[in-house]
């Protein structure tokens, strides 16, 4: 480790173990210049007699190379170095090699640039309180419960309705959505506070529908038998057949489809078999990367098919051919207008990787996606409300509400068509107009501009969305302060995309933190890359194969907190069979001390409803208060007892426009809240 540093090469192992060693300067074909390891010995024994600082033919250990390359041939100064490094006290430092002095500090590393906070207002107005008495319960940001509310509305109107915003330009209603946030962070069971009404609601319509769909089913069989009994006779009269024939048809037109909306796990074929199934309608709602990690896996060409992820976003026809097997033979789905909702929770690092996968950004399903990426708050949670946790005021109304819309969605023989006001389809223009130039070449948003080009339908279906889910009215207009609203959030969604272009750099800085704490905690002066994998191996986290801490190490050693000890560039051979593992000198101030000694933690900013969300710039104003202001207060909060222990009615809904049902609200005044 001290020679290579110094630029000295390992010529060669001979038999009996000695290293054979050539100088600075000279190239390996020219022979050896000095050995290490003779007869067991841990002494240098030089040749050469061009060494600046260094005598041909004598030896020296390793305390007098230090003492003659760096100090004169002072050992007292060179003892004196390598205690201010480490050496001499109880931490169990291997070897360093640089005063600690002569290391200047190390540039920080740099925090995450989070995106801006989930604009509450854009939710409908019914849903609102529940997402932060979610939030707050669980101890999430309040992005994720409202992204997971909107997909599940989302799920229960796919199909349901057509958003017209101009003669030529219309969109359904159905979204893609993913939420980025690290594994225990709270998905689960923000799901199931907010989506399992959606579950709950298709297994009692599912429970319904089950005898009848059975009755039908067995008529078919019974007619199909009786078809295939006439066939395989010869005297069979051709009228008879015709007429089993035709029975068959109608018995199987009068099967009522098993209303089933919801899937999670599955693959192309399936979803194309579930649309033909069930009305050309389904939705994947998952807390987990079960479908980016199928589409994801294998070599581009050679995945898995995701032509119906791609037409089933825009209604698009889809047909798809298959030779099948021996006994099924060939096999044909048609759809002629395919929908599917898309809703999941994601790592950040699988996000990643969906945009930087060519095959899923070219042909354009990265680009489907509306995305979030919420602050993380790990570490900075309140764990007690696992223990006070009881079932929230907000529950009851807000499934109620969202059960009711459902229901009155599904019983629509024929989609609704929804058109936008003259004024809103002028501020939809007014906004696409506004970011056009900036997704030209060499604008701030030409990184975003196939992205962009699939932000305006978002905006516009969840535009129709929110009219449905508050207004309710089929044939009134979709006002502008409705689609107001939509871009505020198609805002809050560009924003968090040019996020998601950050995340692979972001990702190494989180792997680069957590490398460093593990190379302190293990308080020695230097540390190899293998003793990384062995020590500090976090699959969830991105890192797990040897290549995995390339770019972690590479940022470390950038910023100055690393030093590698070696010539040449130390990447070329990593994850080569055989090949040395590089070693790195450590930054002396860090060895032994928690990194947080070091390396004060940034404050975190993610809301979990406590703050003002609205996202400027904003066309939207909240609609007046019940004494004509616009902002509310809450002055008498509802009995305590109807919350659960510990909950704080007051601050939950101490922002504009979220009020628990029938509370009194006076007037604090012609401006916002302050938070």
């Amino acid at each position: 480790q001290i020679l290579e540093a110094d630029g000295w090469t390992l010529h060669h192992v001979d038999g009996q173990g000695e290293h054979h060693w050539t100088r600075p300067g000279k190239e390996r074909r020219d022979g050896t210049s000095a050995t290490t390891g003779y007869m067991g010995s841990d002494v240098l024994k030089v040749f050469t007699s061009s060494h600046p600082t260094l005598n041909a033919d004598e030896t020296y250990t390793k305390l007098g190379y230090l003492a003659a390359t760096r100090h004169g041939g002072d050992h007292s100064a060179a003892a004196s170095a390598l205690r201010q490094s480490g050496y001499g006290t109880d931490l169990p430092i291997n070897v360093t090699i640089t005063d600690a002095a002569a290391w200047p500090d190390p540039t920080p590393l740099p925090p995450p640039e989070p995106g801006p906070e989930f604009p509450l207002h854009t939710l409908p107005e019914w849903a609102q309180a529940h997402a932060v008495a979610v939030a707050d319960q669980v101890q999430v940001p309040v992005d994720l419960a409202a992204m997971q509310i909107i997909g599940a509305l989302s799920a229960a109107c796919t199909g349901r309705a057509n958003v017209h915003v101009s003669p030529n330009w219309s969109e359904p209603v159905n979204l893609y959505l993913a939420v980025a946030m690290r594994s225990g962070a709270g998905k689960s069971p923000t799901d199931k506070l907010v989506v399992d009404w959606l579950r709950t609601w298709q297994r009692t319509r599912m429970e319904q529908m089950a005898e009848a769909h059975a009755k039908a089913a067995l008529k078919v069989r019974h007619a199909r038998k009786r078809l295939t009994k006439l066939e395989g006779s010869e005297a069979v009269d051709e009228r008879d057949l015709f007429a089993a024939y035709e029975a068959l048809a109608v018995a199987e037109a009068a099967v009522p489809p098993l209303p089933r909306l919801l899937a999670d796990d599955t693959s192309p074929e399936a979803v194309a078999g579930l649309l033909r199934e069930h009305g050309q309608r389904i939705a994947i709602l998952s807390t987990e990367a079960d479908l980016f990690d199928m589409l994801l896996r294998g070599k581009p060409g050679q995945r898995a098919n995701m032509n119906i992820f791609l037409k089933a976003w825009s209604g698009d026809s889809f047909t798809r051919d298959r030779k099948g097997g021996s006994e099924s033979g060939p096999e044909w789905t048609e759809l002629s207008r395919p929908l599917l909702t898309i809703a999941c929770s994601v790592q950040p690092s699988v996000l990643a990787q969906v945009r930087n996968d060519p095959e899923m950004t070219n042909r354009g399903l990265a680009a489907r996606f509306m995305v979030s990426v919420p602050d993380d708050v790990i570490g900075y949670r309140d764990v007690t409300r696992r223990f006070t946790a009881t079932r929230l005021p907000t529950t009851d109304p807000y499934e109620a509400t969202a059960t009711g819309l459902a229901t009155r969605w599904c019983s629509w023989a024929n989609p609704a068509q929804l058109h936008f006001s003259t004024n809103a389809s002028t501020a939809l223009c007014d906004f696409l107009a506004e970011i056009e130039p900036r997704l030209a070449k060499g604008a701030d948003l030409e990184h975003l501009a196939e992205w962009a080009n699939k932000l305006h339908g978002s905006i516009a279906r969840y535009a129709g969305l929110l009219h449905l889910a508050e207004a309710g009215d089929t044939q009134a207009e979709i006002s502008r302060s409705t689609v107001d609203r939509a871009i505020d959030l198609g805002r809050y969604w560009m924003a968090h995309a040019a996020v998601v272009e950050g995340i692979a750099d972001e990702t190494a800085i989180e792997q680069a933190q957590g490398l460093l704490a593990w190379i302190a905690g293990e308080g020695v002066g230097a540390v190899r890359l293998a003793d990384m994998q062995a020590g500090h191996r976090r699959p969830g986290e991105g890192l797990d194969k040897i290549a995995d801490y390339i770019a972690p190490v590479e940022l470390l050693e950038g910023l100055g907190y690393l030093r590698h000890l070696g010539g040449g560039d130390w990447r070329a051979e990593v994850g080569i069979r055989r090949s040395k593992s590089p070693d790195f000198a450590v930054w002396p101030e860090i060895i032994g001390k928690p990194l947080s000694a070091v390396i004060p933690r940034s404050p975190r900013t993610a809301s979990m409803g406590e703050r003002d969300l609205s996202l400027s710039p904003s066309r939207y104003t909240p609609p007046p208060g019940p004494r004509g202001t616009r902002f509310t207060r809450i002055v008498d909060p509802p009995p305590v007892d109807n919350f659960p222990a510990g909950y704080e009615p007051g601050a939950l809904f101490d922002r504009p426009g979220v009020l628990p049902p029938e509370t009194d609200v006076t007037t604090d005044g012609p401006g916002p809240v302050a938070p």
